[in-house]
Parts: C-alpha cells; structure tokens; sequence
C-alpha cells in the first residue's frame, strides 16, 4: 500500500471495506489470502507511516467500515494502527472515537451500547499499548494531548449529562445508558490503573488531573451536569479532599 497520504481515503471504499470484512473472515472465501495480503499492507504502511495512521483508522472504522473490524475480519488490524500512531495522529483518533460516542449510527439500545462499548475498550487499548509514557509523560499532562483528551472524553460520559443549553452537536445521541455509563467508569479505572504503573514519581498526577477535570466541569456547570447529586456535607468533604491533592500534588512537583 504506497498510496500518498492525501488520496489514501478514498481507497477504502464501500466495495473495497466490505469486500476486506467477509473476505478476510472465512478460509473458504475465494479471496480469503488475498484479502489478508491486505490486511498485511494496511498494518505495514501503519507501521512505516505513523502519519498515515489516523486516516487507516478513520477510514476502517467509519461507515464504509466498522468498529469492530477487527472481530469481524479476525485480524489485529486496529490495533497495530494504533501501535504504530505518533502523538499528534492519536489525538486525530481519540477525535474520530468521541465522534463515534456522540453519533453511533443506530437507535438500536443493544446496538449503540455494544458500539460505545467497542470503543471504550479501543481507548483503553490506546493508553495500556501506548509504549513513551517514560519520555513524554511531562507533555501527556498538557490539555492538547491525546492523553488528556482520552481521559476527558471518559470523565464526560462516565459522570455526567447534558443540560438544556448544550449544543446539539456534543449530545449524546441517543444518550448514555446506565449500563453504558458504566462501562466508561469501568474503563476510566483501568486506565488509572495502568496510569499508575508508568513511573513512581508520578503516581498523583493522573488520579489527581481525573479529579480536577470533574470539579472544574461541575465548578463551569453549563452544559453539563453530574449524573449524580451530593448533599453540602459531602459536597464539603469532596472540596476538603481535594485541596489536599492540591497540597500533595504541590509537594511531588
């Protein structure tokens, strides 16, 4: 696959996708080798073309292709982009995965659960997978990282709704379900969990960051609210709770 970046898109076509997903899926398709030559090329040009990535990604998993194009074809293609994405095109992808949150593409419960799910677990592939977390973890804190991105986009979804005055274009269409709020908590604990492997000196920052990103949405409190309401004592105790974070948090750096 030597396609230029700035036509490579347009190759993904609907025939091209769907012929990639049944072809690749089933031994006795007639194109079966052929289409996991494919596949083959995609993860290579992944791998010798980290720019390239977000456009491999975007293209497979949007409406020519599917989410779960890898359970479908059987393959690790997702992931491998994903592997091989730099910085900047990761950032690209957290993007298109919200997007894909925000508009699922169906207002079939079961569908649009199993769809928020899939990518749930595809941003918790990207922070357990990612491998500079011991050179770039300072810039990771930044509020333009993929990182903090990431991590933005679960503590949205996972603790709080829309108000009456959010846009239109950053509702959750249909809304969160509770069970599918609880997958994104799910899935934000573990990725503090790996978060809190990367290195001893930093063990406050990403727990801490998660918290101050709740309080400063509730603090703003305009286009969204928490799914849940504590009473003044605990709201109290919360604010307590966290100005001595600030203090710890202070005495780390």
């Amino acid at each position: 696959m030597s396609a230029p970046g700035s036509i490579l898109s347009a190759l993904f076509s609907p025939n091209l996708t769907r012929s990639l997903i049944n072809q690749s899926k089933d031994g006795d398709r007639f194109l079966h080798a052929a289409a996991l030559a494919s596949l083959k090329a995609i993860k290579a040009r992944a791998q010798d073309d980290p720019p390239s990535t977000a456009t491999l990604f975007i293209a497979m998993t949007s409406k020519n292709g599917a989410i779960d194009f890898d359970r479908l074809t059987k393959s690790k293609t997702l992931e491998q982009i994903i592997i091989s994405a730099d910085d900047n095109t990761l950032v690209t992808i957290v993007d298109h995965l919200q997007g894909i949150i925000l508009r699922p593409g169906s207002d079939e419960p079961a569908t649009v659960d199993y769809r928020r799910r899939l990518v749930a677990d595809i941003l918790l592939h990207i922070v357990k997978s990612y491998a500079h977390y011991d050179v770039k973890l300072s810039s990771l804190e930044q509020e333009d990282s993929w990182l903090h991105k990431l991590l933005s986009v679960f503590v949205e979804y996972a603790y709080f709704i829309p108000t009456e005055s959010a846009k239109t274009r950053k509702v959750p269409l249909p809304g969160i379900s509770e069970s599918g709020r609880k997958v994104f908590q799910e899935r934000l604990s573990s990725c503090l969990g790996r978060l809190l492997a990367v290195g001893k000196d930093e063990r406050v920052s990403f727990p801490f960051l998660v918290i101050s990103m709740i309080r400063s949405r509730v603090k703003k409190g305009k286009h969204t609210e928490l799914v849940f309401k504590a009473d003044k004592l605990v709201a109290k105790t919360v604010e307590k709770a966290h100005e001595s974070l600030e203090t710890i948090a202070a005495e780390v750096c």
